[in-house]
């Protein structure tokens, strides 16, 4: 049995390379870049491994391959495809009605075909921050300019 612990391009790229070579593979994801936006509940790690081990990830390296594209509004500073954004509406619902987020990736690997077990990190939120903004805001919005890294057990100021 091979448990990976994954988040973003590097451990999708693994979780796939470790599909082809493990008898057993169960993948624990990172959550703490999830957000809520649009009204979805967006898991980018999970889902970018899920994407991954499905060959179905776009080779821009983000989102579905296939994937359309509806302008949400003005302010979309935060791009998803339709079938990446319902899929993160379907999961706030989950969540919503009481599920766990385990769950609500449970149900996106059994659509997708992955046969081998994705599990977020926790249920329970566990949002990154930098310099007090949501990670994804601060990474996509803001360009991602040094700050210090405020996670859920204390600060992490990285040397530059």
């Amino acid at each position: 049995m091979v448990v990976l612990l994954a988040g973003g391009t590097g451990g999708a790229k693994l979780a796939r390379g470790l599909l082809d070579v493990a008898d057993e593979l169960t993948v624990i994801v990172n959550t703490g870049d999830d957000v809520e936006i649009y009204g979805a509940h967006v898991s980018p790690d999970p889902d970018l491994v899920l994407y991954r081990l499905a060959d179905r990830l776009h080779p821009r390296g983000w989102g579905l391959a296939g994937d359309s594209f509806t302008e949400i509004g003005p302010d979309e500073w935060f791009r998803l495809g339709d079938e990446d954004l319902a899929i993160g509406r379907a999961r706030l619902r989950c969540l919503q009605s009481g599920g766990r987020l385990t769950d609500a990736v449970d149900a996106l690997r059994r659509s997708l075909g992955v046969r081998v077990p994705v599990l977020p990190m926790s249920d329970e939120p566990a949002p990154t921050f930098v310099d007090g903004v949501p990670f994804q805001e601060w990474m996509i919005r803001l360009g991602g300019a040094p700050g210090a890294v405020q996670l859920a057990g204390g600060t992490m100021t990285p040397e530059v």
